[in-house]
């Protein structure tokens, strides 16, 4: 899924071949992949409260495109900063889409449901940002002081975490239509998917609180020479 941002030439080239060349960006495969990802998300929001087996299968759907469009970039050498940002921008929308689902669903975790939003949403903007401020080629492969976000960017434990993460919300959101999705006799089945992806959906809470911290630390540390320069 990791897409290698690259950025397009500077050289001037005739307008209607710079718009020939956009359109070509605009809808490369993985970003027509993001597209369809992003109906399917919202199908899912539509029938999330009334039809939840309309629901899981939308947001399975736009999950799996996912999965394929990062693929897709590399297979047709197809990688492109817009590619990149879609991509984190989508993820950031199916995350909020579940989360604020499951917040309606359990109004008893509701705040706990906002607090997770927000992590998100700040851990990765200001992850970006502090990346392309400090001039890395990708969040995924930035300089950090703190060994639990190398540690999660290893692709093994990258795709696990955000798999079980996933899975819990899935999962959670399931449970609370058991009666109506599932045969009884698979209810408990629901439930131990619940509790085990859990703990990896926690440690992925874990690290956006370090995200945030690192991100944070790198910017104020870019931020120092004009700092000085003022206070002098």
């Amino acid at each position: 899924k990791n897409r290698n941002i690259f950025f397009l030439t500077k050289k001037k080239i005739p307008h209607t071949h710079k718009m020939d060349t956009k359109a070509k960006i605009l809808c490369s495969i993985p970003n027509l992949i993001g597209y369809f990802r992003f109906v399917s998300a919202i199908a899912a929001c539509y029938y999330a409260i009334d039809k939840p087996s309309y629901f899981v299968v939308c947001y399975m759907v736009s999950y799996g495109c996912d999965a394929i469009d990062g693929w897709a970039a590399r297979k047709f050498n197809q990688s492109t900063e817009f590619g990149a940002v879609l991509d984190m921008v989508l993820d950031r929308f199916s995350t909020t889409l579940l989360l604020a689902t499951l917040s309606i669903l359990y109004a008893e975790y509701r705040f706990a449901f906002m607090i997770f939003v927000a992590l998100d949403f700040i851990s990765h903007w200001l992850q970006m940002y502090s990346t392309l401020r400090g001039g890395e080629a990708h969040h995924k492969n930035a300089t950090t002081n703190y060994s639990i976000i190398s540690f999660y960017y290893r692709k093994s434990v990258l795709f696990t975490t955000c798999l079980s993460a996933e899975l819990f919300g899935l999962f959670f959101y399931i449970q609370y239509f058991n009666y109506r999705l599932l045969a009884k006799e698979y209810h408990p089945l629901i439930s131990y998917g619940v509790y085990l992806s859990a703990p990896l959906f926690f440690f992925k809470q874990v690290v956006n609180v370090f995200q945030i911290v690192s991100s944070a630390e790198k910017l104020a540390e870019l931020d120092l020479p004009g700092y000085k320069n003022k206070k002098n």
